[in-house]
């Protein structure tokens, strides 16, 4: 999707609050839901609610921050909304938000500079959130885009951002990357070709779906994100037909 720089500050965090939980058994999960106890282990960064209260200096976006108590019911809710219940499409997408967001501390790309229009939990790019929006709210979407509403990509910045902000609510935000993975990822879901437990299927998923780069040093940063995610995520899963090989 894009190669974030700044995050990897996120992501050494991430890495230095996993202490507590590597070596402890994961929480369960019932009912097929990602309880409270098992999201906070798996983004440990954002397991208080005075999570967002000490971000670091350079984070001036304190209002786009929120905490596991208030990830859990938008994910779960579009779990539910998405018919996702794979662990491998879980832990994929839980690990691709947690990183890009820096573990829930922004909806919007800022770095290393602001992004117009570009966001959500995921930090999808321009051309997907203008989609996603416009699936979701076609007449505020025409609106928002005014004059470009059939040509995206001539929006303006104002116009792109208008149009990212009719999907930064917490339900939405946290949606998109399930949302991308269902629409945008072809034979990734339609398919099963994300493999349980396997980083090397998530790698491929990142290079040739995400196109997030390959510059080492962030590699390593998402590969710490995803093991920990991997390693707690333990769904009773919801049974439906993606369940059947």
């Amino acid at each position: 999707m894009h190669t974030n720089p700044k995050i990897f500050l996120y992501a050494v965090l991430f890495a230095q609050s996993l202490i507590p939980y590597v070596t402890a058994a994961a929480p369960a999960a019932t009912g097929g839901l990602i309880t409270l106890a098992v999201l906070n282990a798996a983004v440990p960064a954002a397991n208080s609610t005075s999570s967002c209260s000490n971000l670091p200096a350079e984070d001036k976006w304190p209002s786009e921050c929120v905490d596991n108590t208030v990830a859990v019911t938008s994910i779960n809710k579009a779990l539910s909304k998405y018919s996702i219940s794979r662990r491998a499409d879980v832990v994929a997408i839980l690990s691709w938000m947690a990183y890009e967001s820096g573990s829930w501390k922004n909806y919007q790309t800022h770095y290393p500079s602001t992004i117009p229009g570009q966001g959500t939990r995921c930090m999808m790019s321009w051309t997907f959130v203008s989609d996603y929006a416009k699936e979701l709210y076609p007449d505020k979407y025409a609106t928002a885009i005014g004059q470009h509403a059939c040509n995206a990509t001539e929006a303006t910045d104002a116009e792109k951002d208008n149009v990212l902000a009719l999907v930064t609510n917490n339900d939405d935000a946290f949606a998109a990357g399930f949302w991308f993975l269902v629409n945008q990822s072809g034979d990734y879901y339609t398919n099963k070709t994300l493999v349980d437990g396997d980083y090397d299927s998530f790698l491929t998923f990142n290079n040739e779906v995400l196109y997030v780069g390959t510059d080492p040093a962030l590699v390593a940063a998402r590969k710490v994100v995803w093991d920990t995610v991997n390693a707690t995520i333990t769904l009773d899963m919801i049974k439906n037909p993606r369940d059947s090989i």
